[in-house]
């Protein structure tokens, strides 16, 4: 399963984070919660943050993307506290880009939200963030 996904990271259990699932969604018709599945049985835990920033490069509202993976996330057996929590978790990752984009005065420009998701993806934000640029 590790070849169909990039690994991102691990957990403090020692898990494999991965990325790329919604480009597998899209690219291969599996449904979301049966993808989810696998993943967790394997050993796997998603990346939420970039599961969700892939949904939104994909032209998937914030709030139509936080009703898709709230009945995914259950629907492959996860806990509803679980679900939850990530929910929750991308929301304040959603509330701190939209503020960061309005006090960079540049919500209007169309490049920005791309440029700013970019830099979610890649890391970069975190790590000037991390560094108080």
């Amino acid at each position: 399963m590790s070849q169909l996904f990039q690994v991102v990271g691990k957990t403090e259990e020692g898990a494999s984070v991965v990325s790329g699932v919604y480009s597998f969604y899209e690219t291969q018709g599996c449904p979301l919660e049966t993808i989810l599945e696998k993943l967790r049985d394997s050993g796997f835990i998603p990346s939420w943050t970039h599961l969700y920033v892939e949904m939104l490069l994909a032209g998937i509202s914030f709030s139509r993307a936080m009703s898709r993976l709230d009945a995914a996330i259950v629907d492959s057996g996860w806990d509803p506290e679980y679900r939850d929590e990530i929910i929750d978790r991308l929301k304040g990752v959603h509330s701190w880009a939209e503020t960061l984009l309005d006090t960079m005065k540049c919500k209007s420009d169309p490049d920005a939200e791309g440029i700013l998701v970019q830099m979610l993806l890649d890391g970069t934000l975190f790590a000037q963030a991390k560094e108080g640029k």
